[in-house]
Order: structure tokens, then sequence, then C-alpha cells
């Protein structure tokens, strides 16, 4: 392997790591600047781009983490990881989303190596029942929604006394509580999807983070900010997790991701609501982190296996020089090479994230809980204003206000994933 190589990944790999820890820059953005400057980078610019893909699930973690905001790659990761962060366990969200990312990662490249054969048949096929996956994914969403919505109000037998007043009435679950609850996640899953659908229309991709940023990020930081108390004291350590723990959890992450490299157009978080529901956070942090992380390796399939880059980095890529085609056999050493590759970038960006988890985890402990989120929720607001101006301002107030809807009507916030769902949807069968 030559040295000007390796040197190009490690430059990529610190490159695409900023880029995602940013909020408002995204590896593709980085991937078009590159392609920009140097459009004839040859090897070197693809190398970089593809280190920079590998590392970029590791640099998205930090948002995700301390600020609840992230690109559509971490959108349901982003959840868990903040509300964990507010708990002073930022730490060890970052940890566990950096080890999941790492361990999905390389899960995945014996599976690719063993599916190669079967792409070339299988993908074409798939692509043409997109909508009836995503159609599928709707359906399990609406039908495993836990709410039981409380429908009719019973008196107490006896009044009890809460908040300095006597309550006579409790709201008691009827037999149709189930079916309301499905019904709440189909109404939010449309009305995320309508402002999905409109905010694409108004700016395509760059809608993106204003979008998700509102959905999932700004009213958690709007609920935090009402808060005068300090923030919880942060803890530095990430408490040890075995390794075959972390591995069994992040084992069903790389599996769906293969979704990812065969169906085009579905992204990482359209693919991690296929996984099974982890039971507690910190198994969920891992599982989807995993699913991030092994659909690197998937796209990078689909790249040398199909001759398609399903991303932005790698369409860039090609651009600079044309993938090495693997559609026989076992893999040429160029692949091979390219695989440790990724592996040192993603390694690289494992050891960044988790040093750099410490210093903003005593930052936002030191700010307390309301500077910390007015602090993020100014960092949002500039970020969508640098990436879709005046417009993703707008969006992001829009997708704040819908936000709130889960919260208020007790149902998942994951199915805000609608606005990226029902777009999607639309798009595959030809009316976007």
């Amino acid at each position: 392997m030559e040295p000007v190589l390796v040197a190009a990944a490690l430059a990529g790999a610190l490159a695409g790591f900023a880029a995602s820890a940013i909020p408002g820059l995204h590896v593709n953005g980085l991937a078009a600047l590159a392609l920009a400057l140097a459009p004839d980078a040859g090897a070197e610019g693809q190398v970089f781009l593809v280190a920079a893909f590998a590392a970029a699930p590791f640099g998205a973690a930090l948002p995700g983490t301390f600020l609840g905001a992230s690109g559509e790659e971490g959108a349901l990761s982003a959840l868990p990881a903040h509300a964990l962060a507010r708990e002073g366990r930022g730490v060890e969200a970052v940890a566990l989303q950096a080890w999941g990312a790492m361990l999905g990662l390389l899960l995945a490249l014996p599976l690719a190596a063993a599916l190669r054969p079967f792409f070339a048949w299988l993908a074409p096929r798939l692509a043409d029942w997109t909508p009836w996956l995503v159609l599928l994914v709707i359906a399990l969403l609406v039908w495993s929604e836990p709410a039981r919505p409380k429908v009719h109000r019973a008196p107490l037998a006896t009044p009890v006394r809460e908040g300095g007043a006597w309550v006579t009435h409790a709201w008691r679950e009827g037999p149709l509580s189930a079916w309301a609850g499905r019904a709440l996640a189909l109404f939010v899953i449309l009305l995320s999807g309508a402002l999905g659908f409109a905010a694409m229309r108004l700016g395509g991709a760059a809608m993106l983070l204003p979008l998700l940023a509102g959905l999932f990020a700004a009213p958690e930081l709007l609920h935090a900010a009402r808060s005068r108390r300090g923030g919880p004291r942060a803890a530095l350590r990430a408490p040890p997790v075995p390794l075959r723990a972390l591995a069994k959890d992040a084992a069903p992450g790389a599996l769906v991701a293969v979704v990812e490299g065969l169906v085009p157009g579905v992204s990482p978080s359209q693919a991690a609501l296929l996984a099974p529901r982890a039971p507690t956070p910190e198994r969920r942090l891992v599982r989807l982190a995993a699913v991030n992380g092994a659909a690197v390796v998937f796209t990078l399939l689909a790249w040398h296996a199909l001759g398609r880059p399903r991303a932005g980095a790698l369409v860039a890529a090609q651009a600079m020089t044309p993938a090495l085609p693997w559609t026989q056999g076992a893999p040429p050493l160029a692949i091979l090479d390219e695989a440790i590759l990724v592996v040192g970038a993603a390694l690289l960006a494992l050891v960044l994230a988790r040093m750099l988890s410490r210093p903003l985890a005593r930052l936002v402990a030191r700010a307390g809980t309301r500077r910390a989120a007015l602090a993020g929720l100014f960092v949002l607001a500039l970020g969508c204003l640098w990436q879709a101006g005046w417009v993703g301002l707008v969006v992001l107030a829009a997708a704040t206000l819908v936000g709130f809807v889960p919260r208020r009507l007790g149902v998942r916030r994951s199915l805000g994933m609608g606005s990226i769902l029902v777009p999607t949807l639309l798009r595959a069968w030809g009316i976007a």
C-alpha cells in the first residue's frame, strides 16, 4: 500500500469526522468541496473521500449526543443519546455509539463478502419493491406503537391530593385504546410526512438538517431550556461493557443495513426502523449505531459490485476515478486495501470521538441545563441558516411545532421519521 494513499486516508478520516461533528456541515458537503477544488485528484482523492465516508458516523455521534442534532443517518440514535446526555451520561452515550458503529462495520465485512454473489441478482428485483418495503416499515411502526391513549375518565373510589388539589377522577384505558394509539401513530407519520414533502420541494436535501433538527432536537432543547436547575454532574468515564454483549446488540443492526446496499434511496435511519427494538436505551443506542457503521460497508459493496454510488461522497469519488469493479470471485487486492483503510479510518474516528466526548461533557455540565440548551438551539439555528438560508429557519420552526406533537399525544418520537419515509414512498411511486 503506497504511503501517499495512507496519508490521504488519514486526512480523509480527520476531515470526515470534523464535517460530521459540526451541525450544518456534512460529509457530502465535504465531498462537493473536494471535487470542486481537486477534480483530477485520482486515486488519492478517492481514498480521501472513502475514508471521510467511513469516519462520518463517529463524528455525528457528538452533536447527536450533546445537542440532539444529527443528519438523516443518525436521526434515530440521537434520541436515546441525547436523553443519556441530559442525565450526565454523555460520555457513555458517545462510547456506546462509537463501539456500536465500529462493531457494525466489522461484522458487515464478512457478511458483505458472503452476500456479494447475490447482489447483482437481488438488487434490481428489490428496487422494484421499494414502495412496498417503505409501506411495510410504516405499517410496522404503526402496529408496534406501544402508546395506549386514555379514552375516558372514571371516578376514584377515594379522592387523592396532588399538587395542592383534590383529584376525584382518573383517566382509564378503554377497549379501543390500542387502536387509538395506532391511529395517533399514523397521524404523526402522515403529519411529519407532509412536512417532509413540503420541505423537500422547497430545498431538496439541504432541508434535511432543519427538518430533522426541528422534529427531534429542538423540542427537547426547548423543554430543557425551561429548566432553572443546574445540569447533572457529568460522568467522565463510561462503565465497562463486555465486548460480547456489545457485539450481540450490534449484530441485528449490521444485518438490517444490508437493505441500504440493495435498495436505492434507503438511508441508514430507514434501515434502522427494521431492526428489532432493544429493551433498554443503552442497547438501542448500540444497535442503531451498528446500522450506521454497517451501512458504510454495504454502500461500498453496492458501489463495487453494482457500479452504483449511493452516497454523495462516493458520487464525488467516482467522478475523480472510477470504482474498481468486483463482479466475481474473491475481492481484488485493491478492494482489500480499501477495506483496511476503511477500518483504520473508523478506528481513528472512534478514538477522536472518545477523546472529545469528555471535554464536551464537562462544558455542558458547567453551563447547566438551561444555558446548554439555549446554546444548542443557537448552534442549530446557525447550522440551518448556513446550510439552507432563511428558508431553513422557517422549516426549522415548522418542524419544531410538529416535533412537539408526539410528546403531547404520548406516542414515540421516532414516528417523526415519517418526514423521510413518506417522501421516499412518493418518489418511488413517481408522485414527487
